[in-house]
């Protein structure tokens, strides 16, 4: 039997700004490297200063580790000699896909849209959905070169509950030994509305006097998004709030996750969000709204919050939390120690037997 080729990983962003394209596309890798499967990750080269997404119309590419620049994706294939790419963010981030010459090598785009796409998209890749949503985007636009649904997966065997005892005991060493601990992880930005994360803990707080928060992002204060130390003291909840905004290893984020008592994610629209499979996989139950992604992967729907603001952007839906809404939901979880136990389990079980990389891995398997 011939040995399957290697394989070049592409995101559609820099890896030098540690997107989580890139935490995605490593952990992919390292269940083929361990396979025995040789695989390249590599990303666009953005001019000094560019701080949006916008791909140059004619990009340097990097490999990881791989020293020079290289002009043009043709010549990072001739470099690897990948037998196929997997593509993963969106059409625009490849300028390569809108070219008249045929690529050469099987491409797959990984892909996520927020509605139905409006401009012509490239014939050259198959498309690979990461959601049932978007799958369902990218018929309504008449695509025809859509390959299986393949969402983003969690290394269920490092992401894990700990055992109740550990568990305890870690509480204690932060200082959260008799405390109901609320999370949320994501970037500082106005999609994932950590404003109205804010509002909702403050009036938790009104009921609970002992919860705690803890915010997991990437900066305090972000023009993108909000000021999180004059938010959190508007509300006057300093002294119940941690945020994180450093660098955290996976062992780090396992622990932090077994800190959480619940997780919340009120981001107004996610085309995944691996923070909830993560959550999940930590034996954490999730509270969301009822958006595009979370909706889709939670296996129970006692934790999606009702009656938010819905709102049309573009042709994409938007939705915005009521903090009163929320704070009911959280409320009533909260208040049900054998009804958290349930959720702890049944999103074990489903990031165990639907996220777990080695699965996604077979099914990339299965499409290459």
């Amino acid at each position: 039997m011939k040995r399957a080729g290697p394989l070049l990983l592409l995101s559609g962003l820099p890896l030098s700004r540690k997107p989580s394209f890139l935490r995605q596309l490593t952990l992919l890798a390292s269940v083929w490297n361990h396979r025995g499967r040789e695989t390249f990750l590599c990303g666009p080269v953005f001019p000094e200063g560019t701080v949006g997404v916008a791909v140059p119309s004619d990009p340097l590419w990097r490999l990881q580790n791989g020293g020079q620049d290289h002009r043009g994706f043709g010549e990072v294939v001739a470099r690897t000699a990948a037998e196929a790419v997997i593509a993963l963010g969106y059409p625009d981030q490849f300028p390569f896909l809108y070219e008249k010459r045929e690529i050469g090598i099987p491409c797959f785009l990984w892909s996520q849209f927020s509605r139905v796409p409006g401009q012509a998209l490239p014939e050259q890749p198959v498309y690979i959905p990461l959601t049932g949503k978007t799958e369902s985007f990218l018929r309504l636009a008449g695509c025809s070169r859509i390959g299986p649904i393949i969402p983003h997966g969690v290394d269920s065997r490092r992401f894990t509950p700990q055992p109740e005892p550990l568990r305890s005991r870690l509480k204690r060493t932060h200082g959260l030994r008799e405390c109901f601990v609320v999370g949320s992880i994501g970037n500082n930005s106005r999609r994932k509305r950590f404003d109205l994360v804010v509002r909702s803990f403050a009036l938790f707080t009104q009921a609970r006097q002992n919860a705690r928060l803890m915010i997991k992002t990437d900066r305090l204060v972000s023009l993108d998004g909000v000021d999180l130390p004059a938010l959190i003291a508007r509300e006057g909840i300093s002294d119940r709030v941690e945020v994180i905004a450093e660098q955290r290893s996976d062992q780090e984020l396992v622990e932090l996750y077994n800190l959480m008592d619940l997780y919340l994610n009120l981001s107004e629209w996610e085309g995944f969000c691996i923070p909830v499979i993560e959550a999940m996989a930590c034996g954490v139950p999730v509270v969301s709204l009822p958006i595009q992604g979370p909706e889709e992967i939670l296996p129970y729907r006692d934790t999606l919050v009702p009656g938010s603001l819905v709102q049309e952007e573009e042709g994409s839906l938007l939705y915005e939390a009521d903090p009163q809404a929320v704070c009911r939901v959280l409320l009533e979880i909260a208040e049900q120690g054998e009804l958290r136990r349930q959720l702890s389990r049944r999103g074990r079980a489903e990031a165990e037997s639907s996220y777990d990389i080695r699965r996604i891995v077979e099914s990339w398997e299965a499409v290459l």
